[in-house]
């Protein structure tokens, strides 16, 4: 009876382990459902014990003998120690699946901080980017602003511009209004002219009455005359005479020429073609402007400029229709001469200069090839191709208007041509007493 009782003591015991292990395993395996595992585990136990209990219970105790026993005993303790060895192996299974549970949940969380370091990573993204585009919203924002800002003083220029124009403007209303009135003047003075040569008219019809009286008497007269012309034909033989026996020079400074005499004196000679006078001197040269003293204003409107002014024995310029006529059908060379009282200081010297018509402007049509003193540029080739501009008349490539900005006409293209030489063939009309400017022509040769 005591055996009886140890055997199923120690089965129950052996049982309740194989049942902690099996349901501890499952446990690990399926934490979530905890109620089924331990159900089954209940199951188990009795499923294992129940025939162990039924197979100790038909034992007959009279028939063991102390070598059943024994060998009972033995297997046993056999049995004992395979489920210790089971027991042992589960339980290193167990440390296996709790490593394994462990070493997921570190993923797990692993997994959850690059998620959110991802989700974070995004949101910085997001603000760079969005920053971004407020940095480029602002920047064109800035641009704006700033080309406002240059057109603004674009506008502010040209308001300063207009402003010096209607400066102007209203300087030349005053002079057209003095001129208006000197008109006037004019015109009152012509009307009491009329009026006085109305009646002078009849008094010349009472005088004509008195001459057709006269006539008959100047009828004798005339008869005395003709006796008087065969004294003056006789006279005229001895003048004819006498021009013969003068000089070459005098007839050219009496009958003219086509173009400046080259090597007679230095002087004044009659030019036949237009028909004028001019400056030669004994090379061949004619003076068509000069400058010395600043004692004449080039501050003249078109029909000066035209026509000419100022005195050959001065400051002058020969006019645009005269330089038009004579470098219209021959060629002409061109030297301009910058020094002061005591010598000159350059030249600039062109073979080919012509100029057009009054239609084009007086166009400064050609300058040909440029010689010159080290001292001065080819600067007057900037103009060339420029219609002549005056006060009275914009030609020029600049809206602040350089004649009026120099005081002066010239083939003005956006002003003059600057730089860093002194002298200037192209800015002949801004020297004043300090220094002499002439400019001289001759054919080609």
């Amino acid at each position: 009876m005591f055996l009886r009782i140890l055997f199923i003591f120690l089965g129950i015991s052996v049982l309740e382990q194989l049942c902690l292990l099996v349901g501890a395993t499952g446990l690990q395996e399926l934490p979530s459902v905890e109620l089924d595992l331990e159900k089954k585990c209940s199951a188990y136990c009795f499923s294992v014990i129940t025939p162990t209990l039924d197979k100790v219970l038909q034992q007959k105790p009279a028939n063991h003998s102390s070598e059943e026993l024994n060998r009972k005993v033995i297997s046993l303790e056999r049995t004992v120690v395979e489920v210790r060895s089971n027991l042992t192996i589960a339980e290193a299974h167990i440390k296996f699946k709790d490593d394994l549970i462990k070493e997921h949940t570190h993923n797990v969380n692993n997994i959850s901080k690059l998620l959110e370091q991802l989700a974070i990573a995004n949101c910085q993204n997001q603000m760079k980017e969005l920053a971004f585009t407020k940095y480029k919203e602002l920047t064109a924002t800035t641009n704006k602003l700033a080309n406002a800002a240059v057109l603004f003083n674009q506008k502010l220029n040209e308001i300063k511009v207009l402003t010096e124009i209607l400066k102007t403007k209203d300087h030349l209303i005053m002079s057209k209004n003095r001129q208006i009135v000197q008109q006037s003047n004019k015109l009152n003075f012509m009307t009491a002219t009329v009026s006085y040569m109305q009646k002078s008219l009849a008094n010349a019809e009472d005088k004509i009455k008195i001459k057709d009286e006269l006539i008959s008497v100047k009828s004798k007269e005339i008869n005395e005359i003709s006796k008087a012309l065969k004294v003056k034909d006789d006279l005229i033989a001895v003048k004819e005479k006498e021009i013969s026996d003068k000089s070459e020079d005098e007839l050219l400074l009496a009958l003219g020429s086509e173009s400046c005499p080259i090597g007679r004196p230095n002087g004044i000679y009659k030019i036949n073609n237009p028909g004028f006078k001019a400056l030669c001197n004994s090379s061949g040269w004619m003076t068509i402007e000069r400058r010395y003293n600043g004692s004449l204003t080039f501050q003249q409107n078109w029909a000066a400029y035209r026509n000419g002014f100022g005195s050959l024995s001065g400051e002058f310029f020969i006019g645009l229709k005269k330089l038009r006529q004579m470098t219209k059908d021959k060629p002409h060379e061109l030297y301009i001469k910058l020094g002061n009282s005591e010598e000159t200081d350059g030249y600039a010297h062109y073979d080919n200069f012509q100029i057009g018509s009054e239609k084009e402007f007086y166009k400064l049509k050609s300058l040909g090839t440029f010689d010159g003193a080290p001292n001065v540029q080819d600067s007057l080739r900037y103009h060339e191709g420029m219609q002549f501009s005056t006060f009275d008349g914009y030609n020029d490539n600049n809206s602040l208007h350089c004649a009026i900005q120099y005081a002066s006409g010239w083939w003005f293209n956006k002003c003059s041509y600057s730089s860093s030489v002194v002298k200037s063939a192209s800015t002949i009309y801004m020297f004043g007493s300090e220094v002499i400017a002439e400019m001289l022509i001759r054919p080609r040769s």
